[in-house]
């Protein structure tokens, strides 16, 4: 169950959400997870080309069997509890536009025996600056700088590693419009991660992102987009890893009732300082069909699959399995109403 409130005021924005989603399983009940949330955010107008913007949150969510730091493990999956706010100002005078913000997060992980997650506990920290000059209404260039903190709150992990790290993200970037058609936006920048253990190096990594969005037709739209961000985790030896993900996704309008969407993506996870590299495989399909003006019906399938670089010996050194592997099909079926009547 979810509900939503959206303003359409002429000037200031407010939006505020809720909901829960709840999994119940056949057999294994041990994968059985509530997950739950509520946010909001807004927008003050204060001038013409100025507001201020910010928003909270809280929810409680799990770890899927599939991510980069499930514990494979685990009696069951990792739950945690998110609290979180951001806090901004965009302003622009002519042709410049200037945006700064903070974010503040704090991050609480639920035990999974046989594994304590107690030490994953964390606050998280970022400011960032962005100064955008549009040159014509096709084409704009901007520059921006990213700061962020991460404190742990356990001043040692269960194995005796210090994880507080500080750094930065710096670039610069391109948005266009080719054509009414084509919409491209590009960045290219740099990363640094400053850790408080000496046996942790600083990571030093080229940053990047891409989103290209074309409309071959009025009826039909391909996305494609490229991305990386560097994360935490509490695997022995390696201070975080770098994600670097890939995807592509179509969606076309057969008639005024039915829509369809495509995509496939792909992500590899290096984890720094140790010799481990996951793969991430997905791919999905999904129809929307408009059955009144206010219902929808939907129908959704997703592959996905982790795919490992280490193998585990399992009281058997001759026989290797590999326990970090993972794959999931998934079908859905959903029904949706919308309340007010656009």
């Amino acid at each position: 169950p979810s509900i939503g409130l959206t303003s359409d005021w002429q000037r200031h924005e407010f939006e505020m959400n809720a909901g829960a989603a709840i999994l119940r399983h056949d057999t294994y009940d041990s994968e059985d997870v509530e997950d739950y949330w509520i946010n909001a955010s807004g927008q003050f107008d204060y001038a013409k080309q100025g507001y201020l913007f910010g928003g909270a949150a809280y929810s409680q969510e799990h770890e899927d069997r599939g991510s980069p730091e499930s514990a494979q493990l685990g009696s069951s999956p990792t739950q945690y509890e998110s609290t979180r706010g951001h806090l901004g100002l965009s302003q622009t005078f002519k042709k410049w536009t200037f945006r700064a913000g903070g974010t503040a997060e704090t991050l609480s992980f639920d035990d999974s025996a046989p594994i304590s997650n107690a030490d994953r506990d964390r606050d998280m920290f970022g400011a960032g600056l962005r100064v955008t000059y549009r040159m014509n209404s096709r084409f704009a260039v901007y520059g921006e700088g990213i700061w962020d903190k991460r404190d742990y709150q356990s001043a040692l992990d269960d194995l005796g590693f210090a994880r507080d790290s500080d750094g930065y993200r710096a670039g610069m970037g391109v948005q266009t419009r080719i054509t009414n058609r084509l919409h491209a936006d590009a960045y290219l920048g740099y990363l640094e991660q400053n850790y408080s253990d000496s046996r942790f190096d600083t990571i030093y990594k080229p940053d990047f992102s891409a989103r290209v969005r074309f409309l071959p037709s009025p009826l039909s739209m391909l996305t494609a987009r490229i991305s990386r961000s560097l994360e935490e985790t509490t695997l022995p030896l390696s201070p975080g890893y770098l994600s670097t993900s890939y995807s592509m996704a179509a969606k076309h309008r057969f008639s005024q009732r039915l829509t369809a969407n495509i995509g496939m993506a792909f992500a590899t996870v290096d984890f720094v300082g140790v010799d481990r590299s996951d793969d991430f495989w997905t791919a999905s399909a999904s129809a929307d069909y408009q059955i009144t003006r206010n219902i929808h019906l939907q129908a959704a399938y997703r592959h996905h699959v982790r795919d490992a670089s280490i193998e585990a010996e399992v009281n058997n050194p001759a026989n290797p399995q590999f326990l970090e592997d993972y794959a999931r099909d998934q079908f859905s079926v959903s029904l949706a109403a919308d309340l007010y009547p656009i």
